[in-house]
């Protein structure tokens, strides 16, 4: 049986993609824009696009956060401070929190098995732990590791070394990683030896082969 168990925080424990369409949403209509659904999926795909550069070390986190806005108000003639409306849109966020359905369930269950667990996370510090004390996840997780704090982030070996070493069990069969992005949970975690659980409820396709589930029920099943 395994240990501890990694596990990722948007879209894997607390419901991300409502917080984020709900939060551009009001972002937009503060600026002018009526936030129709096609508009809210532009920014959306703007902005994962600029998640997958930051997470291939392409680009800096502090340059995405104010670059994505940016070159999304450029699109409609709007001339905006990146950085002003990166926390306008971070304190937005904060406030609009939502768990994915079930998980209370799946995290008792959980501590109920003896594991202890673990967030991981590439979000930003400020925004993450505000988002966690609204929620009741927080009192199931025994520590948190946010890359902001770490200096690097997932998929970076660095960050799996950060967290093995700061729980201090080197035995790499104790840890299972949980986590919805290919890129930085599945990959990076692949890379660094250690075991995985995709939870992929959109079933997006990949070549990469691991253990999938794609409702939070299957847990039960898996742990």
């Amino acid at each position: 049986m395994y240990k501890y168990l990694l596990i990722d925080c948007d879209d894997t424990v607390l419901d991300f993609q409502s917080s984020e369409r709900c939060s551009i949403a009001i972002v937009m209509k503060n600026h002018g824009i009526d936030p129709t659904v096609e508009l809210i999926e532009e920014y959306v795909k703007l902005n994962e696009a600029f998640w997958h550069q930051y997470e291939k070390g392409e680009i800096s986190r502090e340059r995405l956060l104010e670059l994505r806005f940016i070159q999304f108000f450029q699109k409609y003639n709007i001339a905006v401070d990146g950085a002003k409306v990166n926390q306008e849109y971070l304190e937005t966020l904060s406030n609009n929190v939502y768990v994915i359905n079930g998980i209370y369930d799946v995290l008792a269950y959980f501590k109920h098995k003896g594991y202890k667990l673990y967030m991981i996370t590439n979000g930003v510090k400020k925004t993450q732990e505000k988002r966690w004390h609204q929620t009741d996840v927080y009192k199931y997780f025994d520590g948190f590791y946010i890359s902001e704090d770490i200096g690097y982030h997932k998929p970076q070996k660095e960050y799996f070394d950060y967290v093995i070493n700061d729980i201090g069990d080197f035995t790499l069969n104790n840890y299972l990683v949980i986590g919805d992005s290919i890129a930085s949970d599945i990959k990076g975690a692949i890379n660094y030896g250690l075991d995985v659980i995709w939870y992929n409820p959109r079933r997006i396709k990949s070549d990469v082969k691991v253990r999938e589930i794609n409702d939070i029920s299957e847990y039960y099943k898996l742990l």
